[in-house]
């Protein structure tokens, strides 16, 4: 005999980290299905579940009501728990970096000239961003994009790249990088982005609070074996986005 819900898991929550228009204070909202209740801490901890905060208070959660704006940066986790039922199963943990973003302000260069610095190698043995981050070079130069064509064998390589941006307009940034295999992007002397292991063309996005002028960048990749790609995108603090073009790139 089975008795219903019993041993049925509620569903994981949906937690979405917003911006409103001009600010940079994450806001989050947490949303579940009908008959759950949203629990969640802001220290990164996920407390013990045994006993349902829904039916029995519980300090170490917080119940979920409405969106609320963080004053500061955190680690939210989120569980769902059976609003009435002592048998349905919690849902397993939901954790999100709500990021509370600062001004970056750009530099001003007595003298700088266009493009990016790259340096680029073919390493004995395995490959990884280890390698990728290391002084052994086989070429370097001046380039004005960010991608594999410096390549000089079909695979098993690393490229390394440094220089500035120029910021026309303050604002949001959302810069994407995409790769296969690993990435990382540095913003400003920050770690904005990892993309690293042994992937196929995979994409992920950091967003930074930029002030006009110039903003220093460096990435890194790697290509392990097989097929290989790099591209570096970025959306505008208007929505639209696009490759970085080379007029913004200098060194």
């Amino acid at each position: 005999i089975k008795l219903k819900n019993f041993g049925d898991y509620a569903h994981k929550p949906k937690v979405n980290i917003t911006y409103e228009e001009g600010a940079h204070k994450p806001t989050v909202t947490i949303s579940t299905q009908t008959a759950t209740a949203a629990f969640y801490t802001l220290d990164g901890t996920s407390p013990d579940d045994s006993v349902n905060p829904a039916l029995f208070s519980q300090p170490q959660w917080t119940n979920y009501k409405e969106p609320f704006t963080l004053e500061k940066s955190a680690t939210v986790t989120v569980k769902s728990f059976p609003a009435y039922s002592a048998h349905m199963i919690p849902s397993d943990a939901v954790v999100v970096e709500a990021v509370r973003h600062e001004w970056q302000h750009g530099k001003v260069l007595g003298t700088h000239r266009a493009g990016l610095q790259f340096w680029y190698d073919e390493p004995d043995g395995a490959i990884n961003m280890n390698v990728a981050a290391g002084n052994a070079f086989k070429n370097a130069g001046v380039t004005n994009q960010v991608n594999t064509q410096l390549k000089q064998r079909e695979s098993k390589f690393v490229l390394r790249f440094e220089g500035f941006i120029r910021i026309e307009h303050e604002g949001f940034y959302e810069f994407h990088l995409t790769s296969d295999d690993g990435s990382k992007l540095w913003l400003n002397t920050h770690e904005l982005i990892s993309n690293d292991g042994e992937h196929g063309m995979e994409v992920k996005s950091g967003k930074a609070l930029l002030r006009k002028g110039l903003h220093h960048v460096r990435i890194l990749y790697f290509d392990s074996g097989g097929g290989n790609g790099l591209k570096l995108e970025y959306t505008q603090p208007d929505g639209v986005k696009s490759e970085i073009p080379s007029s913004i790139l200098y060194h």
